[in-house]
């Protein structure tokens, strides 16, 4: 359906997701907030942190999510990396190169319980 109707590269694509988007989306400036006084009256960040425990079939579904978010994150590093080789004025440094054939190798051969 994304491919279809949004993904396609047409200015309807383009129009429609636009549509979808503002629907959900409501922008405003810094400046605006300011003038209404919106950004003094939050409340303060508070952070709660909650210990609990899985069971075994959890941590289990927790592995395999985990595997397969860093393989997804793998993934985006490769091709950002092979998307600035391929640009002569920045070139991916090495050590990130290495670090992320190491790290999407381990992914991978984990994945291949997930599958």
């Amino acid at each position: 359906v994304w491919k279809r109707w949004i993904a396609n590269k047409s200015t309807g694509g383009r129009d429609r997701l636009n549509t979808v988007l503002s629907s959900l989306i409501l922008r405003r400036t810094k400046q605006q907030l300011e003038e209404k006084k919106s950004l003094t009256c939050l409340p303060k960040k508070t952070w709660k942190l909650i210990d609990i425990t899985l069971d075994k079939e959890e941590v289990k579904i927790y592995q395999k999510i985990l595997i397969f978010s860093r393989t997804l994150f793998a993934q985006f590093l490769h091709q950002r990396a092979e998307k600035n080789s391929n640009d002569a004025s920045q070139p991916p440094p090495l050590n990130m190169i290495c670090r992320m054939q190491i790290l999407y190798t381990v992914v991978a051969k984990s994945m291949e319980t997930f599958v």
